[in-house]
């Protein structure tokens, strides 16, 4: 029997909850127009503030992002040469905002990949090569964004792999 009541209960209550509600909005007890409108323009103002630091941030995720990945294309094209026995390049395009790898006896590449527009790529070489016997061209790689930030990949000699540092 307390189970029955409670539900009755709860019943009436959520009737007199609903008859105030309809009874509000009948007699005009709701929100004015000039409390919207003041929410709406606060919510602007945050959002106006919050989208510069968002795109920001946005720029920053992608050179980590793309950093990243040619760090591990680079250590995938150094042991791919091993594997293969035949010498690898790694070809930088500084205008078309590419790199792109091949076998160092053939014209053609295998695999190119893409930066986007906003970053940009800068190298003291154009080509770094991966060598049968883990050697690799010694070489800084500069990534960078409008903003100024950037990320540097380097390579170290005699199987030193990748490394990165801001």
């Amino acid at each position: 029997t307390v189970l029955i009541t409670s539900s009755i209960n709860s019943g009436s209550n959520c009737h007199e909850y609903m008859y105030r509600f309809i009874r509000n909005i009948r007699y005009g007890l709701g929100f004015t127009f000039i409390e919207l409108v003041l929410v709406v323009a606060i919510i602007g103002v945050l959002i106006g503030v919050s989208i510069p630091n968002l795109k920001v941030k946005y720029y920053d995720i992608q050179l980590h992002t793309g950093s990243r990945r040619m760090q591990a294309f680079m250590n995938y094209l150094s042991h791919r040469s091993i594997a293969q026995g035949e010498a690898i390049c790694l070809t930088i395009d500084k205008e078309r905002n590419e790199y792109s790898a091949g076998i160092k006896a053939q014209e053609n590449s295998f695999k190119t990949q893409h930066l986007p527009r906003y970053i940009a790529i800068e190298s003291d070489k154009d080509q770094i090569c991966f060598y049968p016997d883990g050697k690799i061209t010694e070489v800084d790689i500069k990534l960078s964004i409008a903003a100024g930030a950037g990320i540097f990949l380097t390579t170290k000699g005699v199987l030193g792999g990748v490394k990165i540092r801001e």
